[in-house]
């Protein structure tokens, strides 16, 4: 059997497939009536190739009647296709989910739809896709499923192997998903930009964290706390303790170096961070010179220091003030008394973090000639059984960022300790950083105990990647994503959506208006075009998410008015933002004429509602017809409907839910905002919310439809009426002075 990709699609955010970020293939297939009857024997193999696969087969329906029966045509092989690329691309080491059962709907028999997750890379996906094609084709051949040999198992090794370097290169670090949990448990936007550059917020406010370290940190601060050298004589100069050490550029240096320290010594790069080519507790000259090799490729500079006894611990500082601290262990297990200490590190990496939208903050475990080397002097091996309670050492370097183990000991600090930290802080010139020390004891000052402070780093990722086990508060998130508040509010920016079938352009053009005379720097995204604070920054044909994108990342900005044509979100899906206001905006009624959204219309209006967190104005005779979909958002926003006629608002009850005059209630059903069902009903957060002309009073809109239709040019005078009223109802919405609001309306161009 051989499938083949003829096309692909990416939607970045909410689609008509899924409510996350999609890949939508197109595939065609040749196979034979031979082959048909073996595609249970294919499933076999892939799943000799690829382990993780048989939980996905067991947990889906589909892939057991194909396993059984054999496929029973394309669908069943577009779905295999489709776990092939979930199991692959859970390399990237995040959560991936079977969304066919969303799609369903809108899927041909040839198409498949693969999710890659809001932090993943769709690059990632169409390359587990391209593998996939690859493994399915080599599976079904005689070759492989008569005789697999070495050769094709270690063609399919390499191919595997050669996938999970590529994406060794693509991913996010545990640094960067710590960055990420930390943004949305404080409710604050985050994306991933390029490479390991992340976006927290939007527009003017935003924040950008690139490999760790954010746009808050002073650059010569972060170039002296990177430099050992540097920051021992720093903080050498104000008195702070440091242990002794010495610079050097060759071996003999470095053997020299040793001998008038004393041994043991410590041998580290001068400028690599995460406990790269360090080497503790070097006791002879052969051992130096090896440990100067290992060093010299991280720097050419390379430090050596002299031993310290005692623990290692990480001082965190916020804003100048002592906040949390860690004491530090080398990466080490604990013995049952039942398993061996492979059978241990086995059991601790196949440990899954609760939250599996994220990968693990921890280190795996693993084995190299140092854990050996260590393993013996300690008396074991790998296959011994360490007694119950005791500690088996796998490394001596306890700095987290290498694999060591962190515990929050922030209660047992001595305060002399947290006032030297913040000092040390502020010799460097940070207002964020972690101060290592090595102590005894660091519940006693370290002039007691004999300890010193080994280093500082500014890299905030370090830090919240250290914390996420200890912290089981969020407080130590919570100090650091408030910090990073460069303005006291949000740094997520107010979006407002318009769409419909009615004058959406003319209603973003009036409400970006209003907004400008407000004083607010709007971006504005019309059919056509992409406005800047007024200034136009894109004249040329874009997607819906395209033109979210270029305003959101928009430094200029401090609100987003979008325009998203119904049309253009069925074909592109959204940007992957949630949006906090949408108006719906439907032509006015003209009898037999009256225009109605297509079923394709009506979708695509669909997923801008449930994108919705804050507000949804429509008009009241908007004549929807979207089914309902439970469990698509949580919470529902709230509903306004916005009446052009004067007449009373009836009560809505379970009588006039039937009702054929009942145009309300059932625009809300029909959007998918409410159900008609009496216990969803109890649930609904609107009943009646009607909002006479969108807010304004009868004399207002008299002036404005005079006015309006006082304009022979002007077409579709009633529809820019509509158009109108939302604009006015959704800058209230917003907090702009109605009568601010309604003056701008009064002296705008409606030509």
């Amino acid at each position: 059997m051989k499938l083949a990709i003829k096309s692909s699609k990416i939607f970045s955010g909410p689609s008509i497939y899924a409510q996350m970020p999609i890949v939508l293939f197109s595939l065609s297939e040749s196979v034979t009536s031979e082959e048909q009857g073996a595609t249970g024997k294919i499933l076999d193999v892939l799943e000799s190739m690829l382990p993780t696969l048989r939980y996905h087969s067991e947990s889906c329906d589909v892939m057991t009647e194909y396993k059984q029966n054999g496929a029973k045509g394309m669908r069943a092989n577009c779905h295999l296709f489709e776990h092939l690329c979930m199991v692959l691309q859970g390399e990237m080491g995040t959560e991936k989910f079977c969304v066919r059962s969303q799609a369903e709907k809108y899927l041909q028999d040839n198409d498949a739809v693969v999710s890659f997750g809001s932090y993943g890379d769709p690059d990632v996906c169409l390359h587990a896709a391209q593998l996939a094609i690859e493994l399915i084709a080599v599976a079904g051949s005689d070759q492989f499923t008569q005789s697999p040999g070495t050769a094709e198992r270690q063609n399919v090794e390499t191919q595997l192997k050669e996938f999970r370097n590529f994406v060794r290169t693509r991913k996010l670090k545990r640094q960067d998903y710590a960055f990420i949990k930390a943004a949305q448990m404080n409710g604050i936007p985050v994306r991933k930009l390029v490479g390991r550059l992340l976006v927290l917020g939007h527009g003017r406010y935003q924040r950008r964290i690139n490999g760790g370290r954010t746009d808050l940190v002073n650059v010569v601060s972060s170039d002296i706390a990177e430099n050992k050298d540097y920051t021992r004589r720093v903080l050498s100069a104000i008195g702070l303790k440091v242990p002794p050490y010495q610079v050097v550029s060759a071996g003999k240096e470095a053997v020299n170096a040793a001998k008038l320290i004393g041994y043991p010594v410590v041998v580290k790069p001068n400028n690599a961070g995460n406990g790269k080519g360090v080497t503790i507790g070097v006791y002879d000259r052969e051992e130096i010179r090896e440990a100067y090799k290992s060093a010299r490729e991280f720097d050419r500079s390379v430090l050596i220091e002299q031993f310290l006894e005692g623990s290692e611990y990480l001082l965190l500082v916020i804003k100048g003030k002592f906040h949390s601290a860690l004491k530090c262990l080398p990466v080490h297990v604990v013995g049952d008394g039942l398993h061996t200490i492979d059978q241990l590190i086995m059991q601790f990496n196949s440990r899954v973090d609760s939250d599996i939208n994220y990968p693990s903050t921890r280190n795996e475990l693993s084995f190299d000639k140092q854990t050996d080397d260590l393993l013996l002097i300690q008396g074991y091996d790998r296959l011994s059984v360490p007694a119950k309670d005791v500690i088996v050492y796998l490394h001596r370097n306890a700095n987290p960022s290498a694999g060591g183990m962190a515990y929050d000991v922030t209660k047992n600090v001595h305060p002399d300790n947290c006032l030297i930290a913040e000092r040390a802080a502020r010799a460097i010139g940070l207002e964020f950083c972690s101060v290592d020390m090595f102590t005894a004891d660091i519940a006693s000052p370290i002039w007691e105990s004999g300890g010193a402070i080994n280093g500082i780093s500014s890299r905030l990722g370090d830090m919240l990647h250290l914390w996420a086990g200890a912290d089981k508060t969020g407080h130590m998130q919570q100090a650091i994503m408030s910090m990073m508040l460069k303005y006291d509010r949000s740094i997520k920016i107010p979006i407002v959506a318009i769409t419909g079938i009615g004058k959406t352009g003319f209603a973003a053009k009036v409400l970006a208006e209003i907004l400008t005379k407000a004083n607010w720097k709007v971006g504005l995204a019309v059919e056509g075009s992409v406005y800047s604070v007024g200034n136009i920054v894109v004249l040329k044909d874009f997607s819906a998410p395209e033109a979210t994108r270029a305003i959101l990342f928009d430094p200029d900005v401090d609100i987003a008015v979008l325009e998203l044509k119904p049309r253009d979100v069925f074909l592109n899906g959204l940007d992957n933002s949630s949006i906090d206001h949408t108006v719906i905006v439907s032509p006015a009624e003209s009898g037999v004429d009256k225009v109605t959204p297509s079923i394709e219309e009506l979708d695509a209006l669909r997923v801008v509602a449930y994108t919705t967190t804050g507000t949804v104005y429509a008009f009241e005779n908007d004549g929807f017809s979207i089914p309902i979909q439970f469990g698509n958002t949580s919470p529902l926003p709230k509903v306004r409907r916005i009446r052009t006629d004067t007449y009373v608002p009836y009560p809505v009850s379970q009588a006039a839910m039937s009702s054929p005059t009942s145009k309300f209630w059932s625009t809300l059903v029909n959007i998918g905002l409410k159900s008609n069902a009496p216990k969803e009903d109890k649930q609904a957060t609107v009943h009646e919310d009607f909002v006479l002309f969108g807010g304004l009073n009868a004399d207002q809109v008299k002036s404005l439809r005079s006015k309006l239709f006082s304009l022979t040019a002007v077409a579709d005078k009633e529809d820019k009426l509509r158009a109108v009223l939302a604009a006015y109802a959704i800058a209230v919405e917003i907090g702009i002075e109605p009568t601010l609001s309604y003056r701008v309306l009064s002296e705008f161009n409606f030509d």
